[in-house]
């Protein structure tokens, strides 16, 4: 039987989403050759051998070597890259995740080929409400051939917005498999102890976006509540690349805010789950907050991962000091279904039944 060539693109310094499916496909080399492409829109391509990067033991991939610009200028230059890379390499499906301007620019360039999309939509914009259109999420829909929700309120999002029932395939999250792997690992870490903090005494913060940056400076006042509930009062500048822009609202010296870091990923992951709490811009660090149940505050409220926002689980600031601390206090963590660490199994067992069967 021949083998299908398989592209799995990214453009997140998050590859936990990708890499269990690239894992779970390296028990079917007879079937598959799958390769992993970076856009490198959020990271370039020297890092790939960054400590976050090799933990996850990611297997053979592509780099575009784009860098970050204007969001039409992302679409454009992820085109011109990936055109070039199936014009030399033939791909029999490429497997898409996200909902990003790179992502869009990738599924126009396979659907022009007639090369089959597998979507993995791991975050849904609230744009999606009334009155509130949201162009690439809608593009990406319709242009994708498979789709594979991550959770249950994103399938159902998909079902609003007119797509067939038979197009779309709840698998779980594959994020959550890498989070059930490296679970034992991440707790018996002693990363937390060698910065010399204690359980639940530092909170996170992670703020890179400009707009996040800007209700930061707004709402300083409720982070700083936040802040309040460690016994140390530390904050921790957290990211998973080194030397990248992190902003800090919390310049006072009653606030021990320690240097910026950037471990391995199970670091990062002991770091979330023994803080009092997290602060961040990122989608991701909200799932993975969800899954430890540490609770997590948002800086703005059009983004956030669509199971933390349905959960409750996920806050957006600015909150007055005290529905911060009433918010702080809910602390409900109930896991969606198939959050069980076989998404991947799952991804594979119907990429198998599409394309091979």
């Amino acid at each position: 039987m021949k083998k299908k060539h398989l592209f799995l693109l990214t453009n997140n310094t998050n590859l936990g989403h990708i890499v269990p499916i690239i894992r779970e496909l390296t028990n079917y080399r007879d079937l598959f050759i799958p390769r992993t492409i970076h856009t490198g829109t959020h990271y370039p391509s020297h890092l790939k051998q960054h400590p976050f990067f090799s933990s996850l033991n990611e297997t053979e991939s592509i780099h575009l070597g784009l860098s970050e610009s204007t969001p039409s200028q992302n679409t454009a230059r992820t085109q011109l890259a990936l055109d070039a890379v199936l014009q030399e390499k033939k791909a029999d499906a490429v497997l898409l995740e996200g909902s990003s301007n790179s992502t869009l620019g990738a599924c126009l360039v396979a659907r022009q080929e007639n090369i089959p999309i597998f979507h993995l939509n791991t975050t849904q914009e609230h744009c999606s409400l009334p009155n509130q259109p949201c162009p690439i999420h809608d593009l990406i829909a319709q242009l994708a051939s498979v789709h594979y929700p991550t959770s249950p309120d994103i399938a159902q999002n998909l079902l609003k917005k007119g797509l067939l029932k038979k197009t779309i395939t709840y698998v779980g999250n594959p994020l959550t498999d890498t989070l059930h792997a490296l679970k034992n690992e991440s707790k018996q870490s002693p990363f937390y102890k060698t910065l010399g903090l204690k359980k639940k005494s530092y909170i996170l913060l992670n703020i890179r976006k400009s707009h996040a940056i800007k209700a930061s400076q707004a709402h300083k006042k409720s982070i700083q509540v936040l802040a309040s509930l460690c016994h140390h009062k530390t904050v921790i500048a957290l990211h998973p690349l080194p030397n990248t822009p992190l902003f800090n609202p919390l310049n006072e010296k009653k606030i021990d805010l320690l240097p910026q870091i950037s471990p391995k990923y199970p670091g990062i992951l002991n770091l979330i789950q023994h803080a009092n709490a997290i602060i961040t811009d990122n989608d991701t660090f909200q799932l993975e907050a969800y899954f430890y149940k540490t609770p997590c505050f948002t800086l703005f409220d059009t983004k956030t991962r669509t199971i933390s926002a349905s959960q409750h689980t996920a806050i957006p600031l600015p909150k007055t000091t005290d529905t911060v601390m009433a918010e702080y206090n809910k602390k409900k963590y109930p896991l969606p279904p198939l959050w069980d660490g076989k998404a991947a199994a799952r991804v594979v067992k119907h990429l198998i039944k599409t394309m091979i069967l």
